[in-house]
């Protein structure tokens, strides 16, 4: 490739038009390296580009992964572009610092530089990142600066399932559950209003509360029910490190969560579990193992394990059900 300057002496004269169709078809082919040297070219001879030589040389920077030369750059931009295209980049540069970097920081840092460019408006999909990114670090102080941002009255962004479960693992993260399950609560109670969330988060953190066995309960329900048994296990293995002891209702939350994924085994070595710990199961654990077999279409085996316990309406109730759904006279 012939220097720009040494085709400007040759007579040639192109436009910026020219240009930007050449950036074009040098992004079309990925040859980034090429447009960030034909861009340079560009400034050292004083040619003028416009906003779409801006978005070219731009995004291969972050192709690249030069994310602190885009930075810079963005920010010389600020008020001169079109700030649809702005926006549209920013949210590339923190998504690459937060996925190619793993610099959540860095990426807030940014985040709160930008927001004070006028027209600028980063997607509800960067934020949503940066939470998830900050709280598998367990900087949780980070995440509620982002929830913070995200319920100022210049975005007012949804608290969605997905920054909900991203804030709950990151307290469970750094043992503070307590957090997670008031954190949780208080969104729902709120109808995913985040100034109540963020406000009862600051609270409870300068409380000083201590989790207990409720809270860890809790917490374990609540993965249970989005089906997320790996989360609820390593909950569950917090209780004995802690030297909380679990009861039979944590035990019978794990079961069902168990029983929906049909893992039968492991049902039963809780149920042995239980057992050696000298926790007596009652009988709505044993109708949950009864109800789960019977799911499966395994309503013989539900009948088999339900001779040798004192059942109720409900476990009778739910073994006619399974026959029944069955098409078997058998247990009739």
């Amino acid at each position: 490739m012939l220097p720009l300057s040494t085709l400007l002496k040759s007579g040639f004269t192109p436009t910026l038009k020219d240009f930007n169709n050449f950036l074009f078809f040098l992004s079309r082919n990925q040859r980034f390296k090429a447009i960030i040297h034909v861009f340079s070219q560009l400034s050292s001879n004083e040619i003028n580009a416009d906003a779409q030589t801006h978005t070219i040389f731009t995004k291969a920077l972050l192709k690249e992964h030069k994310y602190e030369e885009a930075a810079d750059f963005l920010k010389t931009l600020a008020g001169e572009s079109n700030n649809f295209r702005l926006n549209r980049v920013f949210d590339s540069l923190v998504q690459g610092l937060c996925t190619f970097n793993q610099d959540p920081e860095r990426g807030l840092c940014l985040l709160k530089d930008f927001l004070k460019i006028d027209g600028v408006c980063p997607s509800s999909r960067t934020f949503c990142l940066l939470i998830c990114c900050s709280s598998q670090m367990g900087k949780m102080d980070r995440v509620i600066d982002l929830l913070e941002l995200m319920s100022d009255d210049k975005l007012k962004y949804p608290f969605d399932n997905y920054v909900c479960s991203s804030v709950i693992s990151g307290f469970v993260r750094i043992g503070e559950p307590e957090l997670a399950v008031g954190f949780y609560e208080t969104a729902v109670k709120s109808d995913g209003n985040i100034e109540k969330a963020v406000g009862f988060l600051y609270k409870m953190r300068w409380d000083g509360l201590e989790p207990n066995l409720v809270t860890y309960t809790a917490i374990i329900l609540g993965f249970c029910k989005k089906g997320k048994l790996d989360e609820a296990f390593a909950i569950f293995g917090m209780l004995k490190r802690l030297g909380i002891e679990a009861d039979e209702f944590t035990y019978a939350i794990l079961i069902h969560g168990v029983c929906r994924r049909g893992d039968f085994d492991l049902v039963f070595q809780l149920l042995d579990e239980m057992e050696k710990r000298g926790i007596n199961p009652g009988v709505v654990t044993y109708n949950t193992v009864i109800n789960g077999l019977s799911k499966v279409g395994r309503t013989s085996d539900a009948d088999g394990f339900s001779k040798g316990i004192v059942g109720d309406v409900v476990t009778y109730s739910t073994l006619l059900q399974g026959y029944v759904r069955e098409k078997n006279n058998s247990g009739f």
